[in-house]
């Protein structure tokens, strides 16, 4: 759950990069190895092993290093930082997780598919329907905005759970596996609407209510 108050205006965005875990075990578990992207990081993962690179924390970390593994990589979970607009450069296969908007139009069109962080009301955790999320927010308006309507319809974000993760993680994984991401690159020469996972959409219907 995540209050604004005094807060920075950016951490609606942040997420905890230890609820990739699971995630990251079931990579690994199926042969592959997992780099954490990022120049700087507060908290080191609470998770290690021989197949995991915490790049924020290793002393050879650089920005060419981080593009290397961005072009190389099968694909890429990312909470759409920075990093994960890199991947539109090298065509690189990307899925979305804790997206502070419900709204996809700034996404990278890489994106395969996304998992917005549900929207509550503060009054009775009631989630904020689509319909209602369009009435409300613009997605081209500055943060500060975003912010303001959270905090004048009493709202918070909810950021997802670590299973759902591990869901996405799975499709996006059995996509790799089945040559599924070979038609991605002249998909993305037509524009499309990017949508929420179905993931999300199945586990909470009422968003479409």
């Amino acid at each position: 759950k995540v209050q604004y108050g005094k807060k920075s205006q950016h951490y609606f965005r942040n997420s905890d990069i230890n609820s990739c875990i699971d995630s990251m075990k079931f990579i690994i578990q199926n042969g592959g190895f997992v780099i954490r992207l990022g120049k700087t990081s507060n908290n080191r993962l609470n998770f290690a092993h021989d197949r995991v690179i915490d790049l924020p924390f290793n002393p050879k970390r650089s920005e060419k290093s981080e593009f290397y593994f961005i072009k190389y990589c099968k694909y890429m979970i990312s909470g759409g930082s920075g990093p994960a607009d890199v991947c539109n450069i090298f065509d690189t296969p990307i899925a979305i997780v804790n997206y502070p908007f419900y709204d996809a139009s700034l996404l990278p069109s890489s994106t395969c598919q996304f998992m917005p962080k549900m929207i509550r009301s503060n009054v009775d955790n009631s989630i904020i329907k689509l319909s209602d999320y369009y009435n409300k927010f613009n997605d081209q308006a500055p943060i500060g905005q975003y912010i303001s309507v959270m905090n004048e319809n009493n709202l918070y974000i909810e950021d997802n759970e670590e299973n759902d993760i591990l869901l996405i993680t799975k499709e996006m994984h059995a996509s790799y596996q089945y040559d599924q991401f070979l038609s991605l690159k002249n998909d993305m020469l037509v524009p499309k609407p990017i949508k929420i996972s179905k993931l999300v959409l199945d586990k909470y219907p009422q968003l479409n209510q």
